[in-house]
């Protein structure tokens, strides 16, 4: 599945990680199934320039273009927040189900 937010070009060619990003995720690794399915995304995304259906992507913000994906281990739910411009796809939050929605109703996007 490809989504994209202000784009003709539907294949994903590049993945940018931004440093809030990488901070969420050094906090998520001490469950190590979470950078296993984070590698994998990384790997399935760079192969195939298309997200994984597991990932159930979809529309985060009403007026945004960010894009939510369920990031599911251990019975946690954890979430990624992510744009895909100009076939960029870029990692913007990761966080548990609960955080995640906290910082959405916090920013006031949801």
């Amino acid at each position: 599945m490809t989504l994209t937010t202000d784009s003709t070009d539907r294949k994903i060619r590049d993945i940018k990680i931004t440093n809030q990003f990488i901070q969420d995720w050094e906090a998520a690794r001490h469950d190590p199934q979470v950078e296993t399915y984070i590698d994998r995304l990384i790997n399935v995304v760079t192969r195939y320039g298309e997200l994984p259906n597991s990932l159930n992507p979809h529309k985060a913000f009403k007026s945004l273009p960010y894009i939510i994906g369920y990031v599911s281990v251990n019975k946690v739910g954890w979430r990624m927040t992510f744009l895909i411009e100009d076939g960029v796809m870029i990692f913007d939050r990761l966080l548990r189900h609960d955080e995640m929605d906290i910082y959405l109703r916090e920013m006031g996007k949801i």
